[in-house]
């Protein structure tokens, strides 16, 4: 199932959206979060991958696919 598929399954429209810029009430961004989910991100960033990258783009797709299959779920 691809991502995009897999975080629109029913019954997720209360979680918040996380985004760059973002809009009162339906989304945050990880700064800014008071619910904990900078640390949650942080806590997978360094327990799932198998190395630490410098940016996003060069993450191999397996472990993107892995990153965000257990973040969603």
């Amino acid at each position: 199932m691809p991502v995009q598929l897999l975080v629109q399954q029913p019954g997720r429209e209360h979680l918040s959206v996380l985004q760059t810029n973002p809009r009162r009430g339906r989304s945050t961004w990880f700064t800014k979060s008071k619910n904990g989910i900078s640390r949650s991100i942080n806590q997978m960033m360094y327990s799932m991958l198998r190395f630490g990258y410098p940016k996003w783009s060069v993450i191999p797709s397996d472990e993107r696919e892995l990153w965000f299959r257990q973040f969603a779920v």
